[in-house]
């Protein structure tokens, strides 16, 4: 109802004003401490150069106030416009106080008595206002179960800091709220949600963590939106185990990051990434591809005037794509990468000058068995500490060897030459060289081990990807048992003729970052532990494989 004619709005105008007006002395204090902490940072760069560590501890430790200072003071100023959205009153079960709970998109703390003028939504006791009805209630929260009394669910249209509609409710919204909010624009919808979560919603947004979670709805059912409204959730919840940057966000197109970019900052988060599963693919792969259109292919599955020939070729081609989705051509990449293995250590044994450090035997078994679960760029890391350890372990053996190689020629031309300054001279000038062998052990150790080391493969993955489809005898000999001969031939032609027009399919990008995380491992540059799939049904069971990866 319009907020003028409810019997509580002088007492809602006077909380509104009260809240209003601490949130400004919240926005000029923290102001005052932002102005504070930039001129700390200033002196702090200004002292880099001395060489006191307390100048970069100082350094680090005030630019990370500058970017916490920042975000608070941006919530604040959102809080200008609209503090909070909904009021419940809740009797706490052997207290005599009502406590009277305002609630909003961000949490507010009085600093000089601790008192709450704002609760976070996703705080445990907001769960009070989203999942349980009038009289007996509860929630959980770290102390455990809270029982009580809740006697008022009311919830508020502010904007721009005026009060303009107040509605006394059970549920978590009634119809008169929510024609008013499906009346606003598509933008504001998605950022307001938060005040018309239903039960059912909340109890996703609040799911256990530490279970893959899928979502299915109608289009327009609010999949999205609770998906992100989750993400603040468990940042808010589990803030000393997770920041923003340990989420991504994978959406279908670009256009649709687009409509969902301000939606975590309005709800008090940033830097979650956010992209496609195109670029992360691409970023993870380290090189930028030409992508086939998808569209076209998808326009071709769906086209009523086809002539007879398109539609078996359009067959065909759902087949091709099937195929390099399905976890059968992950299967088959299992086995071609088997093989790489058997190969990737030249077949060659480890030598100083004549002597053999470690056999090629020696070598490929800690290659193939000892290191094993390590990507093969890994183990080859691994092989280069091995060599290097072995070789401190040859030393001895390497200097016994240089002495006896440098006594046996000195023997030779004592029994060669007459006693003189010819052959003084050439003694003396093998010794030298014994000493400058001796001298630069070391090095020549060195040399060699990296020597050894860049004879090993480092194919692109792409080019390994490209090699399978590329070479008939070697597709065939994978897909002999899997593929009927029809498809085996469509498949290789059609993909062929794609891969040398210097363009990939969607298809292709799982398989070829497969081959990267097993071949030469992915160096992440995020640190991604939770990831939401938006439109889950763009994804194949090998591309949704290769991001657990």
């Amino acid at each position: 109802m319009p907020a003028k004619t409810h019997p509580d709005y002088n007492e809602e105008i006077k909380r509104l004003d009260y809240t209003l007006d601490y949130v400004e002395k919240s926005i000029i204090s923290m102001t005052r401490r932002q102005k504070k902490v930039e001129e700390d940072l200033l002196g702090s760069r200004k002292s880099l150069n001395s060489d006191s560590s307390q100048a970069y501890i100082d350094l680090m430790l005030n630019s990370m106030f500058e970017e916490s200072i920042k975000i608070k003071l941006k919530k604040l100023l959102d809080a200008q416009s609209k503090p909070y959205f909904a009021r419940i009153d809740f009797k706490e079960k052997d207290k005599e106080q009502i406590e009277k709970i305002y609630i909003g998109k961000v949490s507010l703390m009085k600093e000089e008595n601790q008192e709450l003028v704002i609760v976070d939504w996703r705080a445990p006791i907001s769960n009070l206002y989203y999942e349980e009805r009038l009289g007996e209630a509860s929630y959980l929260c770290p102390d455990g179960k809270i029982t009580g009394n809740l006697s008022l669910k009311r919830q508020f249209s502010i904007e721009k800091g005026i009060l303009n509609e107040i509605f006394d409710i059970d549920i978590t919204t009634n119809d008169e709220f929510l024609q008013t909010y499906l009346g606003a624009n598509a933008d504001n919808r998605l950022k307001d949600i938060v005040s018309t979560i239903q039960a059912e919603q909340n109890r996703i947004i609040r799911a256990d963590m530490w279970k893959p979670l899928i979502v299915q709805g109608a289009a327009g059912s609010g999949k999205t939106t609770i998906a992100l409204h989750r993400i603040a959730y468990l940042i808010y919840t589990y803030e000393k185990t997770f920041v923003p940057e340990n989420f991504m966000i994978i959406a279908p197109n670009r256009l649709f990051l687009n409509y969902i970019s301000e939606v975590l900052p309005e709800l008090g988060v940033d830097k979650v990434k956010q992209t496609t599963f195109e670029d992360f693919a691409m970023e993870l792969i380290g090189k930028k591809f030409k992508l086939t259109d998808t569209n076209e292919k998808l326009t071709n599955f769906v086209n009523n005037n086809a002539t007879d020939l398109e539609v078996e070729k359009n067959k065909l081609v759902e087949v091709e794509s099937k195929f390099k989705s399905s976890m059968m051509f992950k299967e088959i990449l299992d086995e071609y990468i088997k093989d790489i293995e058997k190969n990737f250590i030249p077949k060659e044994d480890f030598m100083i000058g004549k002597i053999v450090i470690l056999k090629y035997e020696d070598i490929n078994h800690l290659f193939l068995n000892e290191y094993k679960d390590l990507a093969m760029s890994k183990r080859i890391l691994e092989i280069k500490k091995h060599l290097i350890n072995r070789l401190k372990y040859k030393k001895e053996s390497i200097l016994s060897y240089i002495e006896n190689e440098c006594d046996k020629r000195v023997k030779f031309l004592k029994t060669k030459m007459e006693d003189g300054e010819e052959r003084r001279e050439k003694i003396g000038k093998i010794i030298d060289r014994k000493y400058e062998l001796i001298s630069k052990l070391d090095n020549v150790s060195k040399k060699a081990v990296n020597d050894y080391v860049k004879k090993i493969s480092k194919i692109d993955p792409y080019e390994y990807y490209y090699n399978l489809i590329s070479n008939k005898e070697l597709f065939y000999k994978y897909t002999d048992s899997k593929l009927e001969d029809e498809y085996q031939k469509f498949i290789r032609d059609y993909s062929l003729e794609i891969l040398d027009s210097k363009k990939v399919e969607l298809e292709d990008l799982a398989p070829i970052i497969y081959l990267k995380y097993c071949i030469h491992g992915i160096d992440e540059k995020i640190p991604v532990k939770h990831i939401v799939i938006d439109e889950a049904q763009d994804f194949s069971l090998f591309q949704i494989y290769v991001i657990k990866k």
